[in-house]
């Protein structure tokens, strides 16, 4: 992975300012620390941050050019068929430099023009510059595990891989955009194109940016979802899931500097090191973890151990004791450039800094749940179904295994919410937004001052309308349409942050789009069989992992943040919720907000006290001071 950066005075023509070009480039200098070039011709300038890792030589350098400069690129991200499409460009007498990735694509689009885009099997966030059509394209991978954010006030535009480089521009106004907020209250995260920042945007999954003299045009370069069911017997279906993932893992290595992969203990990321360690060129594969030792969460160590070793994967570990969470909690935060998800941003941050002495390239499990149905979420899109199929599953005992949707809602808190919202009288989106929300209106109005931020009404209706984008009718693909467009490209920002913090690039086979394609298509009683989660990619790997992977019950990427905030970063959270900044700034009510300290923060307070001191930590952060701080 790399940074990209750039301006474009499409309307005036004005000359690129250099020294701001330079500027936005090398903020971004830990997201490429191998290499730096720009270029700029006139009113467009692109910049760049290498980081090396497919062709190690200079053949790689970007800015790239070709055809005389008439085509320059700076892109972001991996393009795993690249050489399968360079045969028809040699065929057609191209003659290639090097071997990189960025040197295909170039070429491609000399060749096909904005077609080219929809050829492409990857993660990337790109910015191609064609100077015969004077016209700037921005793009981004179908998943949208990369981003490119942009900003434009008709006449010129400014993008960067992060929204911070973007504000390095002085005509960037430094407002919060308070629907956003509210949106991250929601759903924990912000929504399809918005972020935190008033102004700035990001491009969507899947879409494309064409700008020239008369502005700005945005489509989708990709082909809609196709959910027409497999025609298969479940037992081909199986084995159509292990090819798949066998080949994707398989091409996902593809890389000249040493790979690794993240290791939890848990089906997902067991598939990863498996397939990885077999298919590695050479020497054992390097297994990376996060776990908390005597924290009140999860320690998942010793199932990754086992996991680990079933894979023949040396498993590195860090154990966080939260010591240095009031300074590391900002570092990260401006990273990530807003708030997302949760906790977890500081597990992240703490196995990528470990990962990144030994490797370059990390693959993970991310995005497996919700293309395979692994949340018990999803049985509130269809409870009737999901207890016929598990009576039926009982009776007939087929299905033995203990990772199940049943051990997630048999937990009480799980089975009181299950219970309270598989209400006859409500339909399956009330039933998931309302529990996608966690945080009751009731709550959010007695802590928040501003009405956008706790209008129930505003963010049902941005639910609804998303997920009736969805192609398919049946409720269960559309709750996962969901967390597909919405909810994982906030984890993938996440991901991304918190790896290019430290140089080190994450790769997510699950969401390949040769994965994604399949997994659509695969009936969902087979991806929630009953009370059985991921079913179907169960049954395809049971001759792969060892049994009790496949039967542990699933845990979520805990982070002790409840027992940090009563402890070490006790001082910090009680200024961020009530200090004098905060009291002056008047978001939230400070003493609503305290009051959530004098007893154990765990549950829904937990996810309250975390939001409010992220949101807070970020005005200081970004709107408070200047983005380079």
């Amino acid at each position: 992975m790399c940074g990209v950066a750039g301006v474009f005075n499409y309307r005036d023509r004005q000359p690129v300012d250099e020294k701001l070009l330079d500027r936005m480039t090398d903020l971004l200098a830990y997201r490429g620390p191998d290499g730096r070039g720009t270029f700029i011709d006139g009113h467009v300038g692109l910049g760049h941050r290498r980081l090396a890792i497919v062709d190690l030589s200079d053949a790689g350098k970007q800015p790239m050019q070709c055809d005389g400069g008439q085509v320059v690129i700076s892109y972001n991200g991996e393009t795993y068929n690249h050489m399968e499409l360079r045969p028809e460009l040699e065929s057609d007498g191209v003659r290639f430099r090097g071997h990189s990735d960025t040197e295909t694509i170039i070429h491609l689009y000399a060749k096909f023009g904005a077609a080219a885009f929809a050829k492409l099997t990857g993660i990337f966030a790109f910015a191609l510059w064609d100077q015969r059509q004077q016209a700037l394209y921005l793009v981004r991978d179908p998943l949208g595990v990369k981003q490119i954010y942009y900003w434009t006030d008709d006449r010129s535009l400014l993008f960067a891989s992060e929204a911070k480089a973007v504000l390095l521009q002085r005509n960037v106004g430094r407002e919060a955009d308070i629907e956003a907020i509210g949106e991250y209250l929601h759903f924990h995260t912000t929504v399809q194109e918005k972020t935190f920042f008033s102004g700035i945007r990001v491009v969507l999954p899947g879409e494309l940016l064409r700008i020239d003299g008369r502005g700005v045009q945005r489509w989708r370069y990709t082909s809609g979802d196709d959910y027409s069911p497999l025609e298969l017997p479940q037992r081909e279906a199986a084995q159509l899931v292990e090819r798949t993932l066998s080949s994707v893992i398989r091409s996902q290595l593809m890389s000249d500097v040493p790979v690794g992969c993240f290791v939890s203990g848990g089906i997902d990321s067991s598939i990863v090191a498996n397939y990885a360690s077999r298919f590695i060129s050479s020497g054992q594969m390097s297994g990376f973890g996060c776990y908390y030792r005597g924290s009140g969460v999860l320690d998942e160590e010793p199932y990754a151990k086992e996991a680990a070793r079933a894979a023949g994967v040396e498993l590195k570990s860090v154990h966080p004791t939260g010591d240095d969470f009031n300074a590391l909690f900002a570092r990260a935060l401006w990273h990530q450039d807003e708030p997302k998800i949760g906790a977890a941003m500081l597990s992240m941050w703490k196995v990528a800094q470990l990962a990144a002495r030994d490797v370059k390239v990390c693959l993970g499990g991310q995005g497996a749940d919700e293309l395979f149905g692994g949340y018990a979420r999803y049985a509130l899109a269809r409870p009737v179904q999901l207890i016929a199929g598990a009576v039926r599953n009982r009776l007939t005992s087929s299905h033995a295994s203990s990772a199940t949707v049943h051990r997630q809602v048999s937990r009480g808190d799980n089975r009181r919410r299950l219970l309270k919202l598989i209400n006859p009288f409500h339909g399956w989106r009330r039933r998931y937004f309302d529990t996608l929300a966690q945080i009751s209106r009731r709550r959010l109005r007695s802590l928040f001052n501003e009405e956008k931020v706790y209008d129930r009404g505003r963010y049902r209706e941005r639910f609804n309308d998303i997920v009736e984008r969805c192609a398919s009718s049946d409720p269960m693909d559309r709750v996962m349409y969901w967390d597909r467009v919405a909810y994982l490209p906030g984890l993938f920002v996440q991901d991304d942050r918190m790896s290019m913090a430290h140089g080190l690039e994450t790769r997510v086979p699950f969401a390949d789009p040769r994965v994604v394609r399949m997994a659509l298509r695969i009936p969902n009683q087979w991806k929630m069989n009953g009370f059985t989660s991921k079913w179907i990619l169960k049954q395809a790997l049971h001759d792969v992992l060892p049994a009790w992977v496949i039967n542990r019950q699933k845990a979520g990427f805990d982070t002790p943040i409840g027992k940090w905030c009563a402890g070490s970063g006790y001082e910090l959270v009680r200024d961020l919720l009530g200090g004098r900044v905060t009291k002056e700034r008047g978001l939230f009510n400070t003493r609503a907000a305290l009051e959530l300290l004098e007893r154990p923060v765990q549950g829904v307070a937990e996810t309250i006290v975390w939001k409010l001191i992220n949101i807070e930590q970020w005005f200081r952060l970004f709107i408070d001071t200047p983005a380079s701080n």
